[in-house]
Parts: C-alpha cells; sequence; structure tokens
C-alpha cells in the first residue's frame, strides 16, 4: 500500500513503527485462524484452475475438517503465523529478485 494517510492509520497499530509510514510501500500479509471455514471454496477453485483433481481436493477437504475445527486456537495461531511467514519470505524473495530491498516487520495488534 502505498496511500500515506492508511500509512499513518496501519501506524498506530503497528506499535507506532516510523517505518510504517516512512517506507515507500507496506504489504501486509495476514494469517486466518478460521481457514476451514472456507475450505470448500478454496479447493473448489484448485480444481476449477485444473491445479488439483477431485480426489485430491476431497481427501485435502477431509483432512482439513478433521484437524483444524477441533485444533487449540493456539494451534491455530501458530500455523496461521508460520503460513504468513511463509508468504512474505516468498514475497521478500521475489522482490529481491527485481532489486526491491525489504524489511520485515512484526509487532502488530
Amino acid at each position: 500500500m502505498e496511500d500515506q494517510n492508511i500509512k499513518k492509520e496501519l501506524r498506530q497499530i503497528a506499535n507506532n513503527q516510523e517505518s510504517v509510514e516512512t517506507s515507500s510501500a507496506v504489504i501486509a500479509v495476514l494469517g486466518d485462524t478460521e481457514m476451514y471455514k472456507n475450505v470448500d471454496k478454496i479447493y473448489g477453485m484448485n480444481v476449477e484452475a485444473g491445479f488439483m483433481d477431485q480426489a485430491t481436493r476431497e481427501r485435502m477437504v477431509s483432512n482439513t475438517m478433521n484437524t483444524y475445527p477441533h485444533a487449540p486456537k493456539e494451534t491455530r495461531v501458530s500455523i496461521a503465523n508460520f503460513d504468513a511467514g511463509l508468504v512474505s519470505m516468498q514475497l521478500m524473495l521475489i522482490a529481491k529478485s527485481k532489486g526491491y530491498d525489504t524489511v520485515t516487520m512484526g509487532g502488530f495488534n
């Protein structure tokens, strides 16, 4: 995001970290601890796009629904944080390959 007004708002929830406002751009990566509620839609879109066959979709939906709804909130938070970290890492590697420097930030509320 490059909008200065939005960056000012974001700084407030980022523990007042100045670099949120002074950076040339901000990319916020968020984790969803209740993603399993959309698992049919998510994997259905993968089948429609040709990335996954129906049998794999059914297995993935079954595995997800047998695990995530019963997992403690802390476990789902940990998984969401881990996944968000992987996504962030990939974005940073892509940026670097395009000649951009990046920095990770934590401390959002």
